[in-house]
């Protein structure tokens, strides 16, 4: 295991790297409340020029895609895609009000921290399939798909509004950004990082049971065969519960099914 201290967009804008969130993680689950308390934190962070620490990013380099290396977020989902949208509406803004912010143009920050290189960019943050679709068209400036991931849009709009307030100031928000920092740990062995992810817990969001039974079919699996097992298997059981949020009916379904297959385990 390898581990640094990072900042947050220090992770984000990695030359030639491609985050990716596995197959198997749950979809982005991020509410209002805690994109608020992100904000808070970024402004207490550049008013009292300090740094702030966000927690623990676990990390698995995988096989590299078009001369971008591939690292497969194992914890950090929520606070990378979070950090993400916010770029993105940042990136908006400067290009609405004739990019006012000092050493950064909305281009800058979009090739930077939001985009692959090369001769067809894509987001450099790939999420789970529900919710990729949604921020690929944001980050792209591209239609957006037919049912969008409505966390992402959500969260999306809750940075657009703040950013519409008289006394937003982009550059203070661009200073208490740059002031979020984590503890980047990177895991070449697959089970180890099994282990970890179970135990890991940043925020306050407890695996489900359907969490930890997609998170032990899957992991240790190819990201072939990860996408096969999902597409063929995992996404049909969860459409029959859908709308889903948060999977809390399929959760329900597989206690169900656990307690009456095998009643006498605990």
């Amino acid at each position: 295991m390898h581990v640094t201290q990072q900042s947050l967009l220090d992770v984000l804008g990695e030359k030639d790297a491609r985050l990716v969130i596995p197959i198997y993680q749950r979809a982005y689950s991020w509410t209002r409340r805690q994109c608020e308390e992100l904000w808070r934190d970024m402004g207490h962070a550049a008013q009292a020029k300090r740094r702030h620490f966000v927690g623990t990013l676990l990390l698995i380099p995988e096989d590299g895609e078009r001369g971008n290396h591939r690292l497969a977020i194992i914890d950090g989902q929520q606070r990378l895609t979070t950090l993400t949208i916010l770029i993105a509406a940042l990136a908006d803004y400067l290009r609405a009000h004739g990019n006012a912010l000092p050493g950064q143009t909305a281009e800058s920050l979009a090739n930077t921290y939001l985009l692959t290189q090369g001769d067809t960019p894509t987001c450099k943050l790939a999420l789970s399939p529900k919710d990729d679709e949604t921020l690929q068209a944001i980050v792209l400036g591209m239609p957006l798909p037919p049912s969008p991931s409505a966390r992402v849009m959500d969260n999306l709009a809750f940075f657009r509004g703040r950013m519409d307030a008289r006394d937003f100031d982009a550059t203070t928000l661009w200073d208490g950004m740059g002031k979020l920092f984590a503890i980047t740990a990177q895991v070449d062995d697959g089970d180890q990082a099994q282990s970890i992810f179970e135990g890991l817990n940043s925020k306050g969001y407890p695996l489900t049971v359907a969490d930890l039974v997609r998170n032990y079919l899957l992991l240790t699996e190819s990201h072939a065969e990860q996408t096969r097992l999902y597409d063929e298997y995992w996404q049909p059981m969860e459409e029959l519960f859908a709308p889903d949020p948060g999977s809390l009916r399929l959760d329900n379904a597989i206690k169900g099914w656990l307690s009456v297959r095998f009643p006498r385990t605990r």
